[in-house]
């Protein structure tokens, strides 16, 4: 039997009721009895239990076999697009693997990606290489029913729907704006509108969708970087990069270096693209930091690029 502590505790209760409202309540009270039924049904030993932004996420082993990972979302529309895109990224080493899904509660099932430590823990950042790599690797795909994803350009008002929410604490609204939001939200509106349409200037495609830091873990010397927890759209290919643009970034210079490399060595990577994405998306990167903790340089320099967005 699994302690109802282990299997979600006051904190983890407490940031999926701030993400997803008073509704998910119910969800968190039968978590206990759903995580217990899905370690049944894949006969299942649980060792450690985490909390992402939108899931419950266990790592464990099947008796007898290999390490996995369990998660749970009391979003369904997030397990189930998830899913669809780790089936589509099927065999790509770069993308962890999907075992299994469990139809009635969403529950996936993932391989343990060893040795798994996430690149938001680690004091310097992978080679461009290593970087581009797992950038053209998100490009290959095997098809599958991708029109059931939703089109970028949702990803993009939910984004900013969630930093409106949360520009009002203390820390955001003294360094935010309305006009700044304002202003990366029309441009980012832009460049959704033209990915969807397949312009010239678009790379239309399978987005990961949150491909940071923390979504990306060490696969080993012979896998290289593999990326987890996708929350998938379909539209410009493009914001995958945004990230690995501005990650640790504190000037201009330096953040239109990053571009220039990673444009050398990613396949379709448009640099003055990526550069309006980052410049559109900035706003998102200070709120969301500050939201939980005080600014830092990267931060300050992110507020100086989303002041950039003309009006």
């Amino acid at each position: 039997m699994l302690e109802p502590d282990f299997v979600l505790d006051a904190g983890a209760r407490d940031r999926l009721l701030d993400r997803f409202g008073a509704e998910a309540g119910p969800w968190c009270d039968a978590l206990p009895r759903v995580v217990g039924e899905c370690c049944r049904r894949w006969d299942l030993e649980l060792d450690e239990a985490l909390s992402g932004g939108t899931s419950r996420v266990f790592i464990g082993r099947r008796r007898g076999g290999g390490g996995v990972v369990l998660k749970l979302t009391p979003d369904r529309t997030v397990a189930d697009t998830e899913a669809l895109a780790l089936h589509a990224w099927a065999g790509t080493p770069q993308v962890v693997d999907l075992l299994d899904v469990d139809p009635e509660t969403g529950a996936l099932l993932l391989e343990k990606v060893e040795p798994g430590a996430k690149l938001s823990d680690q004091p310097v950042l992978p080679s461009f290489e290593e970087i581009a790599r797992l950038l053209a690797s998100l490009r290959t795909t095997g098809g599958g029913p991708l029109d059931q994803l939703p089109p970028l350009a949702e990803r993009v008002e939910f984004l900013f729907a969630l930093i409106g929410r949360r520009r009002s604490h203390p820390r955001v609204s003294s360094l935010v704006p309305p006009d700044l939001v304002a202003r990366g939200h029309r441009l980012a509106r832009e460049l959704a509108a033209d990915g969807a349409a397949g312009l010239v200037h678009g790379d239309p495609g399978l987005v990961h969708g949150d491909l940071g830091l923390p979504n990306v873990l060490d696969g080993g010397p012979g896998r290289g970087l593999v990326a987890i927890d996708p929350r998938p759209c379909r539209g410009d290919r493009t914001v995958d990069a945004i990230d690995w643009a501005v990650g640790r970034v504190t000037s201009l210079a330096g953040l239109r270096e990053r571009i220039e490399r990673l444009g050398a060595l990613v396949p379709d990577l448009n640099g003055d693209r990526l550069e309006q994405w980052c410049q559109a998306t900035a706003v998102i990167n200070v709120v969301q930091t500050c939201y939980r903790r005080p600014p830092d340089k990267t931060t300050r320099f992110l507020l100086q690029l989303a002041a950039s967005v003309p009006g």
